[in-house]
């Protein structure tokens, strides 16, 4: 197996949307930036919400729905950064080949989940993949180095910082150290570890294990966003959501035809997605369900034309949305909780930091429908820009050789060349994913999230028993454990939140308990292992992170 060793000044670990605007930020201050990604840039955004003033909207009142939505325990400074910096990223967008739809000349936003007037613009039903063409071409342009394939086990250390990180290539038979004077995470959620999502099985929560291992703080991860209107059948079209078209004349009703949301044409204004997923959770639970498992969500009196990206998914599936109705149900869709960051997305390890998805405290418990395409671009703005200029007066690190050696030979010895064999990670992970969805789900109680812990740790024994014998079994293994770290904190953080906020909860405990819980759940690696602490929603509180920038630019 090859060894390599390269430096940079800006590196940037996942391909998504985050990760692609982080990057071209960096560039644009003339550093250097390489990008690692495992696979391919997830194309989910179907919109960005943006305070529009021609609308009659404003600052203020985005940055009210956003905390409606989280139920006050948001970052209120990453909140107010998300909605002030919004329509900075609708112009970048324009400037960058996106155009956003319009109608007379001005944008034509529409009205989406929990928000309390239209705000979420978009490019018909095509907004992330063209975004993602767009960003990618800039990158092209600026000279970016992008290793694709490549999957970061460890982010390097010195000196109580982050370095780089190590990475390995399977495709080439490779392990490659990247020093770097500024690394951000960009790796995104966690859809791997539940039975159902709308995102990539390959997204197994890397992100958050290695900022985990590195000592960093992370922050509101009992609070994962179930989609509420995923389509279930056929397998062509399964975890591909459609809750962008409740908003357009779509009618939802059980499979006894009972249309079990009365009158939510008018109350649309202001519903939240948690609201939405529980109300098709307990039709399916209380035995109301169609004959595959999910509701009916009709569009047959629907104008369809504008989304030919759905339009081509269903007859990709021999689906006719015109004439039959869709059979749908709650999807694992976001985590709102995540690596704890500042204004400047600073994590508490110095040297790195963190936008989109894997960054937490921004969403609060509940994300506001169209924020995460907000969300990646400001962020992902800030991130490579901030990143840039802490590279700019940072010295070159030094990797230890001591140290690569000791990593590199950590897995060489465990890939000695063996015969083919049946390799149980993959059972493993199927039993985490159902654990997850059946006890760390849309509904908890005390008893199963105590039993979804006690077997998690289980499975985690089988995994720390196991030896890979090649490349393949390490970085599945590697995955698993890291799944399995990450299941661990979001039903352990589930069973101390004794309440019901925003996309938690708790069967036992029904009511939301301001007195007690308007507070944030935050988890770090200690000496005795998972630690827990409890914060106030607002960090500038708690005197941590520093409110000053990495650096004073001009």
């Amino acid at each position: 197996m090859k060894r390599q060793v390269s430096s940079t000044d800006v590196l940037i670990i996942g391909g998504g949307t985050a990760a692609l605007r982080a990057a071209l930020a960096a560039a644009e201050s003339n550093v250097r930036v390489t990008i690692l990604t495992k696979g391919p840039a997830s194309l989910g955004i179907v919109g960005l919400n943006a305070c529009l003033a021609e609308s009659g909207d404003s600052p203020a009142d985005f940055f009210s729905d956003t905390v409606l939505s989280g139920e006050f325990i948001n970052n209120p400074r990453l909140v107010a950064i998300l909605a002030t910096e919004s329509t900075q990223q609708v112009q970048f967008l324009e400037e960058i080949g996106v155009p956003l739809k319009k109608a007379n000349g001005t944008y034509a936003p529409r009205l989406t989940a929990g928000n309390n007037r239209p705000r979420t613009l978009y490019y018909t039903d095509q907004t992330g993949p063209r975004i993602v063409d767009c960003l990618q071409q800039q990158l092209q342009e600026h000279g970016v180095t992008i290793h694709s394939g490549t999957t970061v086990v460890s982010l390097l250390m010195g000196d109580g910082q982050v370095k780089g990180a190590l990475a390995i290539n399977p495709q080439e038979q490779t392990i490659h150290a990247f020093s770097a004077k500024a690394t951000i995470l960009a790796t995104g959620g966690i859809g791997g570890i539940y039975a159902f999502s709308t995102n990539p099985p390959r997204l197994s929560g890397d992100g958050y294990a290695l900022a985990y291992s590195a000592g960093a703080e992370l922050i509101d991860m009992e609070f994962v966003q179930f989609e509420p209107f995923v389509i279930i059948t056929p397998a062509e079209c399964r975890g591909f959501s459609v809750s962008f078209l409740f908003s357009e004349g779509a009618a939802v009703y059980n499979g006894q035809r009972e249309d079990f949301l009365p009158n939510y044409r008018d109350r649309c204004k202001g519903i939240g997605k948690d609201v939405l997923a529980r109300s098709v959770y307990t039709q399916i639970q209380e035995g109301r369900a169609t004959p595959n498992g999910g509701v009916f969500f009709d569009l047959t009196n629907s104008s369809l034309e504008k989304h030919p990206r759905f339009l081509a998914i269903c007859r990709a599936g021999g689906l006719d949305p015109k004439t039959i109705p869709l059979e749908v149900a709650p999807a694992q869709h976001y985590m709102m909780g995540g690596i704890r960051i500042n204004e400047y997305t600073m994590t508490s390890i110095p040297g790195l930091f963190t936008a989109g998805e894997v960054a937490g405290g921004i969403h609060g418990a509940n994300r506001l429908a169209g924020n995460s395409g907000t969300d990646v671009l400001v962020f992902g703005h800030r991130a490579g820009h901030y990143a840039a200029a802490y590279a700019l007066r940072t010295a070159e690190p030094k990797l230890s050789p001591e140290e690569l050696d000791k990593h590199w030979n950590q897995i060489v010895r465990s890939i000695s060349p063996q015969e083919e064999r049946t390799w149980p990670i993959g059972s493993i992970l199927s039993r985490l994913r159902q654990i997850m969805w059946t006890k760390v789900g849309l509904v908890r109680e005390r008893g199963g999230l105590e039993q979804a812990i006690q077997e998690i740790k289980t499975l985690a024994a089988k995994c720390a028993s196991l030896q890979p014998t090649n490349l393949g079994e390490w970085l599945s293994l590697f995955e698993g454990k890291n799944a399995l770290l990450v299941g661990e904190m979001i039903a352990k953080a589930a069973l101390l939140r004794q309440e019901s906020r925003g996309a938690h909860y708790r069967h036992d405990y029904p009511q939301r308990d301001d007195l007690s819980w308007l507070r944030n759940i935050a988890i770090s690696r200690g000496d005795a292992g998972m630690t827990i602490t409890y914060l106030l929603p607002s960090l500038e509180r708690q005197g941590w992170p520093k409110s000053s920038p990495p650096l004073s630019r001009g």
